[in-house]
């Protein structure tokens, strides 16, 4: 904003339009620093609550079909070529120069099916099924859950590893628009100085994508633990018991999917078999099983 103000707007500041804004702020100094704070403030509640969107279209999703399937058919290369590298990663224990784990392992989805058509929206792909393809806890889902149980340190961690990344997704959106701004007013008034910021601002929109990307794999590794270490006390919070297999673990999470958050009844008798039973009923069946006991040793 401080940017458009001196280089930007004195180019348009005699336009029919600005000239509300314009005239007060050139009367008083005064003037110029509550319309400048007004103008940040209202900016910076909008594109937080404008988050939403912005992230859909930096993820691929509300791109035009042409564009994004063309980009998702990159992407889908790249996404193959990944995977034969895992491979031979898995029978010869080494990597190529320049690819690491967390190019096998966050960058990308699991499956072919769900590779989007940005860097973007791959990583948070990622990042958001990540805790389905390894246990059938959908983090999406049980996100308030997991929070609720997580430890401060967990929850610190996942909110300080998604600032970044909210901070330079918003700087692409800034700088556009900056960019754009200064391009019109020096292609078309005697201020050519806006077009060096047009420039600058410009170069930076890749940079902060990427920071943006790398920022995402440093907020999956804080989901991804905050799913490791809080499945048990989220299964005790619900009401089951984790059971001690990989396998029976995915079977108690897709049953509560299915029978809780789907209200499938189908999905109950297996969703009952991991519950674990009230102190009330407990004390109950102690009590039946004594009397049994007692009878039959009379």
């Amino acid at each position: 904003m401080g940017l458009f103000c001196i280089y930007v707007l004195p180019g348009i500041s005699d336009s029919w339009l600005l000239v509300p804004i314009t005239t007060p702020a050139k009367d008083s100094g005064i003037n110029a620093a509550f319309i400048f704070a007004f103008f940040v403030l209202t900016s910076s509640v909008f594109f937080a609550y404008a988050s939403l969107p912005i992230y859909q279209v930096l993820e691929g999703y509300r791109l035009p079909s042409y564009v994004r399937n063309r980009l998702r058919n990159r992407h889908l290369r790249k996404f193959h070529r990944l995977k034969a590298v895992e491979r031979r990663f898995r029978s010869t224990n080494q990597l190529p120069r320049g690819v690491t784990t967390d190019d096998l392992r966050l960058r990308y989805p699991v499956d072919a099916g769900s590779v989007r058509a940005t860097r973007l929206g791959n990583a948070l792909t990622s990042m958001e099924s990540w805790s389905a393809t390894r246990y059938h806890l959908d983090s999406q889902v049980m996100w308030h859950e997991l929070q609720a149980i997580s430890s401060d340190n967990v929850r610190k961690d996942t909110d300080e590893g998604r600032a970044p990344v909210d901070f330079f997704v918003s700087s692409i959106v800034h700088m556009f628009l900056l960019s754009s701004s200064a391009f019109l007013v020096g292609l078309f008034t005697p201020h050519k100085q806006a077009l060096v910021i047009g420039v600058l601002a410009t170069v930076t929109i890749p940079v902060s994508y990427r920071l943006a990307v790398n920022n995402t794999l440093d907020w999956a590794q804080s989901v991804k633990a905050m799913v490791n270490v809080g499945r048990s006390e989220l299964a005790s919070g619900l009401g089951l018991q984790l059971p001690g297999t990989l396998e029976g673990e995915r079977q108690m999470w897709s049953a509560h999917f299915h029978a809780v958050e789907l209200n499938n009844d189908h999905h109950i008798a297996s969703y009952n078999s991991f519950r674990v039973p009230s102190p009330e009923a407990s004390k109950a069946n102690r009590t039946v099983w004594r009397g049994l006991r007692n009878v039959f040793h009379s």
